[in-house]
């Protein structure tokens, strides 16, 4: 059980579009595709790795035109989670059950992907992946 390398950055965004459009504009981050998420996001791609995730403040705001800045949780500034690739995903869930970590496991059927979620001390979300 061990992490592999840096996944992608999350970052929360008023403005999603505009944020996209940066992105591709001053660094070369093209958009690409994006699971079926809760939420309204654009994730960004470096060649073929989305490198940077950008999700809207409020998930809903772009259809309803509602307050872009309604709570979305625990809040950690721009910096929404640090997402890393993981192996031996069974091994690493086993030993956060072990050691009482709290934490939470989503699999995205559509990328074939188990994730990990949990805290690290300051609040920021810890997201490991583990590809099939």
């Amino acid at each position: 059980m061990s992490l592999e390398r840096l996944h992608h950055f999350n970052i929360v965004t008023r403005d999603v579009d505009g944020s996209a459009a940066w992105y591709t504009r001053t660094i070369g981050l093209k958009p690409g595709p994006r699971p079926d998420l809760t939420f309204y996001g654009i994730w960004m791609y470096l060649g073929d790795t989305p490198v940077v995730h950008l999700a809207s403040e409020n998930p809903n705001a772009h259809i309803t035109g509602e307050d872009p800045h309604a709570d979305r949780g625990t809040y950690t500034g721009p910096v929404d989670h640090i997402a890393f690739v993981g192996t031996e995903f069974e091994k690493f869930r086993a030993d956060l059950k072990a050691r009482d970590i709290e934490h939470y496991h989503v699999y995205l059927e559509d990328i074939d992907l188990n994730q990990l979620f949990l805290r690290d001390p300051n609040g920021v979300l810890i997201e490991i992946n583990f590809p099939k």
